[in-house]
């Protein structure tokens, strides 16, 4: 037995190929951790179409949904969700959304950010203009 437990350990310590690199820096970590900040509103973004999708499909509406489809919703283009609505004709509806979302709940969005000409992520003006 004690040899059987032996050899499972040395099963699980695969040696380096010989001559083969890693593909990973050094500062794996710094690299981590900046892309979790980064997959954060893209894993938000998921979330929302998940949540779009599942509430289209239980209205029962015949429907298109896509992201990232800047010809179509200009600066509102995180998800479009496009629907229709059969109202004694069928009509079309669209919904354009630019989706935001801080990860650090210590700091807060301010009204300089919001009312900003057009820069910043929160600029309201460079959005509606662009609506």
């Amino acid at each position: 037995v004690k040899k059987t437990r032996k050899n499972l350990a040395n099963a699980t310590q695969t040696p380096p190929l010989a001559g083969a690199s890693s593909s990973v820096p050094e500062e794996a970590p710094e690299v981590a951790q900046g892309l979790r900040k980064t997959n954060h509103g893209v894993i938000f973004q998921l979330k929302l179409l998940m949540l779009f999708l599942i509430r289209g499909i239980r209205a029962g509406h015949a429907f298109r949904l896509g992201t990232e489809m800047e010809d179509i919703g200009g600066k509102f283009d995180d998800i479009i969700f496009q629907y229709e609505v059969d109202d004694g004709g069928k009509r079309q509806v669209n919904r354009y959304l630019q989706a935001k979302h801080k990860q650090d709940e210590s700091t807060k969005i301010t009204a300089g950010q919001l009312f900003n000409e057009t820069e910043g992520d929160f600029s309201l003006l460079k959005y509606f203009s662009s609506y």
